[in-house]
């Protein structure tokens, strides 16, 4: 249990830690949150989804949640329809991303605030997020899209999308991006400012909140250095080894309710 410091702001990661593995919010979770409300302890949600992803699952627009959501991997901080923080990446920056992607045969998505960005009308990204619902826009040519782009999105085989995740965070070519496995399929490239552990900084100093007053929930390794960075940083049972090693607090599973036991176990419930 923290002893130093009381927590006074919670950063939850959504897929694979507050989302179950049928993608949704439990009931427990939703009333823990809803407590953490009454006390006045804000719950950040920080996620490498865009916003049509994220208010699919949360609908913070037309909710009553009060508190900023962090999206694209810390790209987009919103609060209700307001945008608080926003970091896009460069045309040519975003064309370096496309080219690395494409000469190793992967799919690539551009995201931007509004829009989503695909080449093929048959894209895999279709079939695995089902991005038609979000009413993605297909283009001829990815290096011909002029909107904001907040992140690049790059889908393939797992074992592939490892070793050219590793590739990537030691290229000198791709020195502008921050490079994170997004899941255990996707590569996220956004702005080498935008990260979690950056967005997480921000709504330090927006919020009036130290680090060493945040708990900081994730499973993936987009999540690990929020969670280095955090007074608390908790690793789900599912997290991935590296995420584990750096965490105060292991945790149980997504589907176990992990985000409600390391509340509790925090005195936080």
């Amino acid at each position: 249990m923290n002893k130093k410091q009381p927590i006074r702001l919670v950063i939850v990661d959504l897929d694979g830690t507050l989302l179950n593995s049928q993608h949704q919010i439990s009931v427990r979770s939703q009333e823990a949150l809803a407590v953490l409300n009454q006390k006045k302890i804000p719950v950040v949600i920080s996620t490498g989804r865009s916003l049509h992803g994220t208010l699919k699952i949360f609908d913070f627009h037309e909710s009553s949640w009060p508190h900023p959501v962090s999206m694209y991997n810390g790209a987009m901080i919103a609060r209700g329809k307001s945008t608080l923080h926003e970091i896009a990446l460069k045309h040519d920056i975003v064309a370096r991303a496309i080219k690395v992607s494409l000469d190793h045969g992967f799919s690539v998505c551009l995201q931007s605030k509004d829009q989503v960005f695909i080449d093929d009308p048959n894209h895999q990204l279709l079939r695995s997020y089902n991005l038609a619902r979000f009413q993605p826009t297909i283009v001829d040519n990815l290096f011909d899209v002029t909107a904001r782009i907040l992140k690049v999105t790059v889908l393939g085989e797992p074992k592939l999308v490892l070793d050219f995740l590793a590739q990537c965070q030691q290229s000198e070519y791709l020195r502008d991006f921050s490079v994170v496995a997004g899941s255990t399929n996707l590569v996220d490239f956004t702005a080498v400012s935008a990260t979690k552990k950056t967005s997480a900084e921000w709504l330090s100093f927006y919020l009036g909140v130290a680090s060493e007053e945040i708990m900081a929930i994730g499973d993936q390794s987009n999540d690990l250095e929020m969670i280095r960075w955090a007074g608390v940083g908790v690793a789900m049972g599912n997290a991935i080894d590296a995420v584990k090693e750096v965490a105060n607090f292991i945790s149980k599973d997504n589907d176990a309710d992990g985000v409600v036991y390391a509340l509790e176990q925090h005195g936080l419930l």
